[in-house]
C-alpha cells in the first residue's frame, strides 16, 4: 500500500513540475534588426518567413553576440515581406528552445 501511494505521489509531481516549465515559457517583446531574411514555402504549401536577428549574450563573462531565428507564419507574412535586411522590428513573440538553440515564433508585430 504504501509503495503505490509512494508511486502515486511522485506521478503527481511530475505532472506538477511539468506544468511549471510550460508556464514559465512566457511570450516578451523584442526590439531587432533583421540581419537576414528568407521566404519559403512550408510542407503544406503556406509561406513563412524567417528574420535571423542578433542577440547579445554572455557566458562566464564573456560577451558575443548570437543570431536567433524569428519564424512568421500565417497572416504576419505579408507584413513580413516588406522588410529587408537593415530593418528594424518590434513584436511579440514566443520563445522555443530545442537542443539547446533558442528560436522565436511571432505572435504580432507592434508598430511603432
Amino acid at each position: 500500500m504504501r509503495k503505490n501511494l509512494v508511486i502515486v505521489f511522485a506521478m503527481v509531481m511530475a505532472l506538477f513540475c511539468g506544468m511549471t516549465i510550460n508556464a514559465l515559457a512566457a511570450d516578451k517583446i523584442i526590439s531587432a534588426q533583421i540581419s537576414q531574411a528568407t521566404t519559403a514555402i512550408d510542407k503544406n504549401g503556406n509561406e513563412y518567413v524567417r528574420f535571423i536577428v542578433p542577440e547579445e549574450r554572455s557566458l562566464q563573462g564573456v560577451k558575443y553576440t548570437q543570431g536567433v531565428p524569428v519564424m512568421i507564419f500565417g497572416e504576419s507574412v505579408a507584413k513580413a515581406k516588406t522588410f529587408k535586411v537593415g530593418d528594424s522590428f518590434r513584436a511579440i513573440v514566443s520563445t522555443k528552445e530545442y537542443k539547446g538553440n533558442l528560436s522565436y515564433r511571432l505572435i504580432a508585430f507592434i508598430d511603432s
